[in-house]
C-alpha cells in the first residue's frame, strides 16, 4: 500500500510543471537579478546583486523576505561549470517550454552619431538573433536612443516552464549520446548456460 504511494507522489513531482520568470537588470555599473519560481501554487523569490569586487564580477542572491545570503558566487566561477557541464545544460533548456523574452535597452553616448550608430546596431544584433531562433521564443525587443545624456540601461526578463522530470530524461539521453561519441560502448556478455 505504501509503495504505489510513494510512486504516485514521485510521479507527481516529476511531472508538474514549474514555471520560472527571471530577470537582469544593469544599469551604469549597477546590476540586480530577480528569480521566482512557481509549482503547486507556492512561490519562491530571490533577489540578487551583481556588484563588482576587484577585477570580477560577483553575483549575491538572497530571498525576497529574509535575511540568508546563498548562492554567492563570482561569475568566472560560473562561467567555468558552464564550460564543464555544457552539454548537460544545452539538453536541459532544450526540453524547457519558452513563455515570453523581454529585452529593453536603452543606450547613449556623447555625440549623436555614435549613439545611432549604437543603437542601429543593437538593433540589427537583436533582430538577426530572433530570426536565427527561428521564432521558437516569444521575444520583444525594445532599443531606445538616449540623445540627452550618456546612459546605458539595460532588462531583461524571461518566463519559462520545465518539468524536473522532462529535464532529467533529456539530460540523461545527452550524457548517453556523449559516452557512445567518446567511444564508450555498452557490451553485452552473452549467458553461458
Amino acid at each position: 500500500m505504501l509503495l504505489p504511494l510513494v510512486f504516485a507522489l514521485l510521479y507527481t513531482a516529476l511531472s508538474t510543471r514549474v514555471l520560472v520568470n527571471a530577470g537582469v537588470g544593469l544599469h551604469g555599473l549597477r546590476g540586480t537579478t530577480a528569480l521566482s519560481v512557481r509549482a503547486y501554487g507556492i512561490c519562491l523569490r530571490l533577489d540578487g546583486v551583481i556588484e563588482r569586487t576587484g577585477t570580477q564580477l560577483r553575483l549575491r542572491m538572497r530571498p525576497r523576505y529574509g535575511q540568508r545570503t546563498f548562492g554567492e558566487r563570482t561569475l568566472r566561477a560560473g562561467a567555468a561549470s558552464f564550460k564543464r557541464y555544457g552539454w548537460a545544460m544545452r539538453a536541459a533548456l532544450g526540453s524547457v517550454r519558452w513563455g515570453q523574452l523581454d529585452v529593453y535597452l536603452r543606450a547613449g553616448t556623447d555625440e549623436a552619431w555614435s549613439t545611432a550608430l549604437l543603437a542601429g546596431a543593437a538593433r540589427s544584433l537583436a533582430a538577426s538573433l530572433l530570426a536565427v531562433s527561428g521564432g521558437r521564443i516569444p521575444c520583444d525587443v525594445r532599443v531606445d536612443a538616449s540623445f540627452d545624456e550618456p546612459e546605458f540601461l539595460l532588462a531583461s526578463r524571461c518566463i519559462f516552464s520545465a518539468a524536473p522530470g522532462d529535464i532529467m530524461f533529456a539530460v540523461v539521453k545527452a550524457a548517453v549520446k556523449k559516452t557512445r561519441r567518446e567511444g564508450f560502448g555498452w557490451l553485452s556478455i552473452p549467458l553461458r548456460a
